[in-house]
């Protein structure tokens, strides 16, 4: 469930995040289901500046993620070395799949980034402070150029106009009201 607060342009949500390897396992039959690590955080920071899946490291302990490498990432502070995990399934808004996160070496919290959000068919909604659903097993729509120029304008530019990604490919463009009561219609 997406949690919405009262400022405009931050969206939290809730995910669960689960050892892939330890969900096999226990699918055949290796280890019984008690012992899947898993772990749901609430109030996770959907960032569209990230670009992964980012796990403080503590939380990757206990979940016990394989290390796939050390990388290098750009941040605000410039470029540093984190590690990176695999085998992190997450569930978000009753989407489940796999995906690499970056480990927080300060201990901050979780944040969701574009690729996972993006594969799992959701987007920010900044104004409304919540995940809306994009599409789902089509991914067709992140390589529409125009389409997607047409989002992050409606994101950077806000407000121009809101446009949905019906789950049939279909583009709707929503009517908005501005703070002074005057409305947008398409």
């Amino acid at each position: 469930m997406t949690t919405s607060t009262n400022k405009m342009g931050i969206v939290t949500t809730k995910i669960t995040v689960t050892n892939l390897v330890d969900e096999i396992l226990a699918e055949r039959g290796f280890i019984p289901n008690e012992q899947i690590r898993s772990i749901t955080l609430d109030n996770v920071l959907v960032d569209t500046g990230a670009t992964r899946l980012c796990l403080p490291g503590d939380i990757i302990n206990k979940l016990g993620l394989p290390l796939e490498s050390e990388i290098d990432v750009k941040t605000a502070a410039g470029i540093c070395k984190t590690r990176l995990f695999k085998r992190a399934s997450i569930t978000v808004e009753g989407r489940k799949g796999e995906f690499t996160c970056t480990e927080l070496t300060g201990g901050e919290d979780a944040l969701l980034g574009v690729i996972p959000m993006e594969e799992l068919g959701l987007q920010a909604d900044l104004i409304k402070a919540n995940l809306r659903f994009t599409s789902w097993g089509d991914t067709s729509y992140l390589f529409d150029s125009d389409l997607r120029e047409a989002i992050w304008q409606d994101i950077n530019d806000y407000p121009l106009r809101r446009n949905t990604i019906m789950p049939n490919g279909e583009v709707v463009t929503d009517e908005i009201e501005l703070p002074d009561g005057s409305k947008i219609i398409p």
